[in-house]
């Protein structure tokens, strides 16, 4: 079956050694909480403030997806928004769905508690 997984985590330092453990992370807890059979497509969002690099980059090193379509954009800005944050959506095939936020970004999503 083709899902949508979505996720989120936070970064607190901005720094680019952070911003790579946090995207790293959030993705090891996507596959471990779903069984992905194939990766259609991952797009990320991140927040302004998150501008050293880029989590579809990290990504396609860290896992070896060379043949995955990865794209990373920046979230839009409202009032009251919350900055540091790295989102992620995977189209995949996979018989789980099971959404992961970590750190601060939990707070985006106090249902899945």
């Amino acid at each position: 079956m083709i899902v949508d997984i979505r996720g989120a985590t936070s970064v607190e330092t901005f720094s680019e050694q952070e911003t790579v453990e946090r995207t790293k992370e959030l993705m090891e807890e996507l596959f471990l909480r779903n069984k992905v059979e194939r990766i259609i497509s991952i797009t990320f969002s991140v927040t302004e403030d998150i501008n050293l690099i880029n989590p579809a980059s990290i990504v396609r090193r860290a896992f070896g997806l060379d043949h995955i379509s990865l794209m990373c954009l920046r979230e839009a800005h409202f009032e009251g928004s919350m900055n540091g944050i790295i989102r992620v959506s995977m189209l995949c095939e996979s018989q789980d769905s099971n959404f992961v936020y970590l750190h601060r970004a939990c707070m985006l999503r106090p249902d899945l508690k």
